[in-house]
């Protein structure tokens, strides 16, 4: 049985010819010319090939390898060239020039062959498709006859190309085609002449770092990328020994970069999976010894402690909730009391903020104006990087604008008080089950994405491989500089973090669009009715940071 729809056969026999050599590659760990192979294989394949999903996965994966690869090549060749004199980089960048122009020259003229082979073989099929027994060579007396008939009109001619000039109108490719073809050839071998070459000179010393903050800036890009490369080894590809060979290189390069205790911690769990026992213990070692009171070292002696502690949370959140309905019935001398329960029971946590906010305002209700006031500009003074800093900034300008006065358990303040509760506490809830969109926000006007392209990007994406969901794009203004994107519908929180998955940081979307220049979400349809309505993606991002990723 035939388990291609009609007309698809070709098209997958070809891409499953890529495929085995993808596949090749693969097991070979030439992962660039795999990746290569997977992204033509995605290319040609019908979306409902079986498999369909892994083989996207995997040419992901691959896309992303390569992408941050090219990222150390090319930031390391920008460096170099850097180092050189004025007279030497000058030499090198003709150098680079003529060796592209040349490479395009060369695809061209391949380009051009392929073309005419292709019409070639059109032309045959086209006789192939016919009915071949009524051919002319097939038949002794009409090519006796056409002999005949030839020396007499033409008389003898010497065996040679183009004997008559109108018979090149039957040729396989006839002159008008040959003549488009080589206007095509033409046109791009302009590209490449002296205007182009001068152009792309200059794009060659724009992108060159020139002074220390530069110089530092391509180092930084060179740090993440190896960083990204050791995890997509790891957590992607599942090859240990590349990952730790990436690891150990990013540390010999550049030892103390930012990544440093997590290369340490990932290279002790890749030796320990490999059963490398020495290389383990010593990254082991250096985590207990020079890192002792970090997360990672905690999770090394004890390996309950990611377990552990994901109860722990459950049990901070539930302490939370609780804390935050006896606010809401008024009980604020328990809500202070649970404060300090809140620092005995979980230490310092990531909520700490939120029981300070509700301690303040529950001492708003209960204690003088001034003191609240106070408790204000503590919350203020230690979460300078919080929202609640923001909130708390709020009530202090509305008591000073005259919306408070007198005592603060007057109804303005307790309104005032509870609107900005419910901005900072979360919003959102999860449901899992319902119905899921993915979003994507960026800065409107004079950022990295041109909206009105991503839409059409975004189009040939799901028309690629996702042609069967009936998947709708639409646009909206988020406020004032940000704009939004959206993708639906989703049956679910699993089908749309599959979507998510496979279209963050996807070439063919974004391109070479640094992930800082948006913001990409899935969200639940009830979640978004709230974002669009507070218009703030900061709250969201820690939910969906909780309950997404």
């Amino acid at each position: 049985m035939n388990r291609f729809a009609p007309g698809t056969t070709n098209a997958n026999q070809k891409a499953l010819s890529y495929l085995e050599l993808g596949k090749l590659s693969f097991c070979k760990k030439d992962y660039r010319n795999a990746q290569a192979y997977y992204d033509s294989t995605t290319t040609s394949l019908s979306n409902d090939y079986p498999d369909y999903t892994e083989i996207l996965a995997r040419r992901n994966s691959l896309t992303k390898l390569v992408k941050n690869l090219r990222v150390i090549d090319t930031e390391d060749s920008l460096q170099r060239l850097a180092s050189l004199s004025p007279q030497d980089l000058q030499r090198r960048v003709d150098e680079m020039v003529e060796a592209e122009s040349e490479a395009r020259k060369k695809e061209l003229e391949e380009k051009q062959s392929n073309q005419i082979f292709q019409l070639n073989t059109q032309k045959a099929n086209q006789f192939n498709n016919s009915d071949g027994a009524n051919w002319y060579f097939y038949n002794p007396q009409a090519i006796s006859f056409g002999f005949n008939e030839f020396a007499k009109k033409f008389g003898e001619r010497k065996l040679e190309d183009d004997w008559r000039r109108s018979s090149k109108q039957n040729d396989a490719v006839n002159n008008d085609q040959l003549e488009e073809i080589a206007s095509d050839t033409t046109q791009a071998e302009d590209k490449t002449g002296t205007f182009s070459a001068d152009k792309r000179k200059a794009e060659i010393l724009k992108g060159i770092p020139s002074g220390k903050e530069a110089i530092d800036k391509s180092v930084a890009k060179i740090i993440e990328a190896y960083y990204n490369v050791g995890m997509i080894y790891r957590e992607q590809l599942n090859d240990l020994e590349a990952s730790s060979k990436t690891f150990e290189e990013l540390l010999s390069r550049y030892p103390k970069n930012k990544y440093e205790l997590q290369c340490y911690y990932q290279l002790y769990r890749s030796y320990l999976t490999l059963g490398k026992t020495a290389q383990s213990d010593h990254y082991k070692n250096i985590i207990l010894n020079e890192h002792g009171d970090t997360e990672y070292a905690e999770i090394i002696r004890n390996p309950n402690y990611a377990y552990e502690k994901a109860n722990t949370k459950t049990k901070l959140e539930l302490f939370y909730e609780e804390t935050y309905r006896k606010y809401l019935n008024g009980e604020y001398l328990a809500v202070i009391q649970r404060r300090g329960e809140a620092d005995a029971q979980f230490n310092k946590n990531i909520l700490t903020p939120k029981f300070d906010l509700l301690k303040t305002l529950s001492i708003g209700r209960t204690q003088p104006l001034p003191t609240f006031e106070a408790s204000l500009n503590d919350i203020i003074r230690n979460y300078g990087d919080d929202p609640v800093k923001d909130q708390a900034q709020d009530i202090l300008d509305a008591i000073h604008n005259g919306s408070a006065k007198g005592p603060v358990k007057t109804d303005a303040p307790e309104s005032l008080a509870n609107d900005s509760i419910k901005k900072i506490l979360n919003p959102y809830n999860y449901i899992p089950d319902t119905t899921h969109y993915v979003i994507i926000i960026f800065q409107n006007i004079g950022g990295a994405i041109d909206g009105t392209k991503l839409k059409t990007k975004l189009s040939n994406f799901n028309t690629k491989n996702y042609a069967t969901k009936s998947l709708e794009i639409q646009d909206v203004l988020l406020d004032h500089r940000n704009k939004m994107i959206i993708v639906k519908n989703f049956n679910d929180r699993t089908d749309a973090l599959e979507y998510n998955s496979n279209l963050f940081d996807n070439d063919e979307v974004y391109g070479n669009t640094s992930t800082d220049n948006y913001q990409e979400y899935v969200i639940s349809v009830n979640n978004y009715s709230e974002l669009v309505r507070q218009k703030k993606t900061d709250l969201y991002e820690d939910f969906f940071r909780n309950f997404y990723k």
